[in-house]
């Protein structure tokens, strides 16, 4: 593994917006049929791209090739930073992503597949403090996941590609998140994971799941301390982690349906079956399971017992779901970005500007769109 220190104080020019804006307080795009029309205003925008976007506590982070950034809702940008690697000519953006008190992590991958997945550390003022590498072994290019749990981040690697089939060599390892030391590294042999689609933790456990069932570790030394043969996770067919803890609840998708695996258990909470295999991550909060897959499939559930509230079909594979409040919303590869009432499923905005498969992200009323610009909106309704 390669430790590396350093701050990046640079920014980074941009490209287009999604959408154009005369001033910035006029509505840029408008509800459609459905209940109460929802309208978005544009509330700031930077330069800087974003590929994956993701929310901490109302707080937004994304990455995008060769770059980070932070946001604070309507406040706006907070800061963004190049991203750079020795002997790296290109870091492409993975929806890999931890987030802890002051630490930010980010996941990247390299130009050249000979080379190891890379994990970036930031602070909430934006330096960073260490990078920490997989093997150039050509076995572990892609950053799966990641998640920081005390002092401790654990990040996992493994090929890039065929998810869906075959046997890979995934790697996990823990790093001391305040000097970026290598504390203890898991080869396939050691956890006994075939392949990886999660890296996730509660109460101090280390949790790592795939197709054929979770692991849990100790989060000092990595050993394997229980095994949830049970506990399916799969990884979204455009990219990231369906696993999700939400309170004592792990939430995942596996081939054909949606589960919540109560932690601290082998059980089982609820399921809900034939759904497909997954588009994107789960959309989880506090009475609302949302899942997307067979390209264009949406399902809303109750969180507590897994029935359903509501269904929906869209033209094409959904990149993202998020929810607020009021609303659920659904960023799509082809028909653009959806609001929907979260009560009945009934729309209530709908923009048809392709988002050309960037992130979207949803924190209390404003809404985030990555692209070759990133745009905050705030919801309107």
């Amino acid at each position: 593994m390669l430790i590396l220190g350093g701050l990046i104080t640079s920014g980074i020019s941009g490209c287009l917006r999604l959408q154009e804006a005369t001033d910035p307080n006029e509505e840029t795009q408008t509800g459609s049929t459905g209940g109460s029309d929802v309208s978005l205003t544009e509330s700031w925008s930077d330069p800087i791209g974003a590929s994956h976007i993701y929310v901490d506590q109302g707080k937004f982070y994304w990455n995008d090739w060769g770059a980070v950034g932070h946001a604070l809702g309507d406040v706006g940008l907070e800061w963004s930073r190049e991203v750079t690697h020795p002997n790296i000519q290109s870091t492409g953006p993975e929806p890999a992503f931890a987030k802890q008190g002051q630490y930010i992590l980010f996941g990247f991958s390299p130009e050249n597949p000979e080379q190891g997945g890379h994990f970036h550390a930031y602070n909430r003022a934006g330096e960073e403090l260490w990078v920490s590498e997989a093997p150039s072994d050509g076995k572990h290019n892609f950053p799966i996941d990641a998640t920081i749990s005390g002092d401790i981040a654990v990040v996992g690697a493994r090929q890039k590609g065929g998810q869906l089939d075959g046997e890979q060599d995934p790697l996990v390892w823990g790093i001391d998140v305040d000097t970026g030391e290598e504390l203890w590294a898991k080869s396939r042999d050691e956890h006994e994971m075939l392949k990886l689609g999660y890296v996730g933790s509660h109460d101090g456990d280390i949790y790592l799941g795939w197709g054929g069932g979770t692991k849990v570790l100790n989060k000092t030394d990595g050993t394997v301390i229980d095994s949830k043969d049970s506990w399916s996770i799969t990884y979204a067919a455009w990219g990231g982690s369906t696993g999700h803890v939400h309170g004592e609840t792990l939430f995942a998708c596996a081939p054909q349906g949606v589960h919540a695996y109560p932690i601290g258990t082998n059980g089982l909470e609820w399921s809900y079956s034939d759904t497909g295999w997954p588009d994107a991550p789960l959309a989880v909060d506090n009475s609302l399971v949302v899942a997307a897959a067979d390209e264009g499939d949406i399902y809303a559930l109750e969180r507590e017992s897994g029935e359903e509230r509501w269904t929906t079909s869209i033209t094409g594979a959904v990149r993202a779901i998020d929810t607020s409040a009021s609303h659920v919303w659904v960023g799509d590869r082809e028909t653009g970005l959806t609001g929907y009432d979260r009560s009945t499923g009934e729309i209530v905005h709908r923009s048809t500007q392709p988002l050309d498969g960037e992130d979207i992200a949803v924190a209390s009323d404003e809404l985030v769109i990555g692209g070759d610009t990133v745009t905050g909106y705030s919801i309107n309704f």
